[in-house]
C-alpha cells in the first residue's frame, strides 16, 4: 500500500515538474520584446539593426534574453564624440580627439582652446557582427563562471556586458590583438585571484600594444596626469589608456570599470583609472575609508544612472556658459558614498547671495580652485551640496561665465561625521613654525630656496608671504605665521628640474603640523 502511494506521489511530482518546465519554456518565448522601433529609428543602418533584433528573437535561454534586452534597451542612448580642438586665437583645427574628456576638456578650456564635438549615434553605425560577437563572448564568460565566480547578473550587465566604455569611437581593436596573441592559452589558470592578477598585468601589456600601434608613440601603462595637464603630453592619451585596458579586461571575461575623481587629498585615489570590479563595494559602511576625495564617478552604461552635473544644470535652465566645465562628466555614475564617507553639506548664505540660483562647491586641485559640485539656493537662504566626500577642504563659488568665477565665503573642512569647520583665514594670530614637508609625502630638500605663499581671501589670489632657505636637515623655521591661514609652497624655477609652484595646499593643525589638502 505504501509502495503504491509512493509511486503515485513520484508520478505526480514528475507531472508537476514537467508542467513547470513547459511553462518556463513558454514564458521564455513570451519574454521577447518588440524592438522593431529600433529598426525604423536607425538612419541608413536598418539592415544591421534588423540582424541584431533577429538574433535576439532566436534566443530561448531566459538569462541570455535578458542580457540582450539590457543592450537593446540602452543602445539608443549610446554615442561617440569626435572632438575637434580649435585654437582660440585663429580657430585653426589643431587635432581630432576621440574618447572621453573629463580632464582633457577642462585642460583645453584653461589653455585658451575651444572644443567642438561631432556626435555619432551607435544605432546609426554599429555592425551586427561586432555587437553579437561581443554579447556572445561576455555572456559565455559570465555563464561559465571561470572567472568572476561571485558576479551577480546585475553586476554582469553593468561591468562585463556593455560593449562600449565611454564616448570612444567604436572599433574592433580586439580583433587586431587576437591576431597577435593566443587568447585561449595566454595564461595558465591557478586560483581565481591569481588569474585575475595575471590577466590584469596582461591587459596592461596589451594596452601598450594597442596604443603604440594607434598613435605611433611609446606610452606608459600609467601616464602622468601632471604631464598631460600642463601640456607635456597629448591630452587624450591618459584617458584612452584606461578605456582600452578596461575593454581588454572585459574581453578576457573579467568585470571591469573606469572611475574618475577630481583629486585625492593624500594620493590614495588615482584621478582616472580602470580596475577589476570590486564585489565588496557598497556592501558595508565599516569597509569605507576616508580617501580625501570630493567626488568619485564610475562608468555607467544605462542613461538612467548617468550623473552628469553639467546636463542636470542645463535641465534646470542654467546657461551652459554659467556652468564650470569641470562639471562636465559624461556617462558616469556618482559613487562617492559607496567608496568613502560622504555627507550632505548645508551652508547658510549671506544676504547678498540670496539672489543666486545656484552655488558651486570647489576644492583645490592642479593649482586651481575647481568646481566639484553644485547646490540650489532655497527660500531660507541656505544651499545643500549632496554626497560630498569627507576629509576635504572646500570653498564656495558663483559663476556668471566661464571666465568670471568668484569665490565666496571662507574655506571649510568637513570631517567624517559631517561636521563643518570654517577656516577663518581673516583671524590674525602669530606662531613660530618649523616646516619639513613640501607636499604630503615629499620633504623639503636641504639648502634649497623656497617661497611660501598664503591665500588672500579678499583678493582671491595667492600672495607671496616670505622667501626661505632650508637648513642642512631640510627644515624651514618661519616666524610670525598665522595658524589660521591657507598656504602652499612655491620654488624658484629650475629648468633642469622643471619645478613650478607646488599644487598641494596645507593648513596648520592644532599641534602645529602641516595638514595637506
Amino acid at each position: 500500500m505504501v509502495v503504491n502511494y509512493l509511486k503515485m506521489y513520484l508520478k505526480l511530482l514528475w507531472v508537476v515538474l514537467a508542467s513547470f518546465i513547459l511553462i518556463a519554456c513558454q514564458s521564455a518565448e513570451k519574454q521577447h520584446k518588440d524592438y522593431s522601433f529600433l529598426i525604423s529609428q536607425s538612419k541608413n543602418n536598418a539592415v544591421e539593426i534588423d540582424r541584431i533584433v533577429s538574433y535576439y528573437k532566436a534566443q530561448n535561454e531566459l538569462d541570455k534574453i535578458k542580457s540582450i534586452e539590457f543592450v537593446l534597451d540602452n543602445i539608443s542612448d549610446q554615442y561617440a564624440i569626435k572632438y575637434s580642438l580649435i585654437n582660440g586665437d585663429n580657430r585653426d583645427t589643431i587635432s581630432h580627439i576621440d574618447g572621453l574628456s573629463v580632464d582633457s576638456i577642462f585642460s583645453m578650456i584653461r589653455n585658451n582652446y575651444k572644443l567642438e564635438g561631432d556626435t555619432t549615434w551607435d544605432i546609426d553605425i554599429i555592425k551586427s557582427k561586432y555587437l553579437i560577437k561581443h554579447i556572445e563572448k561576455a555572456y559565455s564568460s559570465w555563464r561559465d563562471k571561470q572567472l568572476n565566480k561571485k558576479l551577480s547578473f546585475e553586476d554582469f550587465t553593468n561591468y562585463l556586458l556593455p560593449y562600449r566604455a565611454q564616448n570612444e569611437q567604436l572599433d574592433d581593436f580586439i580583433q587586431l590583438l587576437e591576431n597577435r596573441y593566443d587568447f585561449n592559452n595566454i595564461l595558465q589558470l591557478n586560483s581565481e585571484n591569481d588569474s585575475l592578477m595575471a590577466y590584469n598585468f596582461a591587459s596592461l601589456r596589451m594596452t601598450n600594444e594597442r596604443l603604440n600601434n594607434s598613435h605611433g608613440a611609446e606610452f606608459l601603462s600609467n601616464p602622468s596626469y601632471y604631464d598631460i595637464y600642463f601640456n607635456h603630453a597629448p591630452f587624450h592619451n591618459y584617458e584612452n589608456t584606461f578605456l582600452v585596458k578596461m575593454k581588454i579586461l572585459r574581453y578576457f571575461g573579467i568585470a571591469a570599470m573606469t572611475s574618475y575623481t577630481f583629486s585625492s587629498r593624500n594620493d590614495f585615489a588615482a584621478k582616472y583609472t580602470s580596475s577589476i570590479f570590486d564585489y565588496t563595494i557598497n556592501r558595508k559602511e565599516k569597509g569605507k575609508k576616508e580617501l580625501g576625495i570630493s567626488k568619485m564617478y564610475r562608468s555607467a552604461f544605462q542613461k538612467k544612472e548617468w550623473d552628469n552635473p553639467y546636463d542636470q544644470l542645463k535641465l534646470m535652465g542654467i546657461a551652459p556658459s554659467n556652468i564650470p566645465i569641470s562639471l562636465f562628466i559624461p556617462k558616469m555614475k556618482d559613487i562617492t558614498d559607496q567608496v568613502t564617507f560622504a555627507k550632505d553639506i548645508t551652508l547658510q548664505l549671506s544676504d547678498k547671495l540670496l539672489g543666486q540660483k545656484v552655488i558651486y562647491l570647489c576644492h583645490y586641485s592642479n593649482d586651481k580652485w575647481q568646481a566639484v559640485s553644485y547646490g540650489i539656493v532655497n527660500e531660507s537662504g541656505s544651499v545643500t551640496f549632496k554626497k560630498m566626500g569627507c576629509g576635504v577642504l572646500y570653498q564656495m563659488m558663483i559663476c556668471s561665465s566661464a571666465h568670471n568665477q568668484e569665490l565666496i565665503g571662507l574655506p571649510i573642512i568637513v570631517d567624517t561625521t559631517g561636521t563643518v569647520k570654517t577656516i577663518d583665514v581673516k583671524k590674525n594670530e602669530s606662531i613660530s613654525m618649523l616646516f619639513s614637508y613640501y607636499s604630503y609625502s615629499s620633504k623639503l630638500r636641504p639648502l634649497e630656496h623656497y617661497d611660501l605663499y598664503y591665500w588672500n581671501i579678499d583678493k582671491s589670489k595667492w600672495m607671496k608671504l616670505q622667501a626661505f632657505k632650508s637648513n642642512e636637515e631640510g627644515g624651514v623655521l618661519a616666524q610670525n605665521i598665522n595658524p589660521n591661514g591657507l598656504y602652499k609652497w612655491g620654488e624658484e624655477w629650475d629648468n633642469s628640474k622643471g619645478n613650478i609652484m607646488g599644487p598641494r595646499i596645507f593648513t596648520i593643525s592644532n599641534d602645529n603640523k602641516q595638514e595637506w589638502w
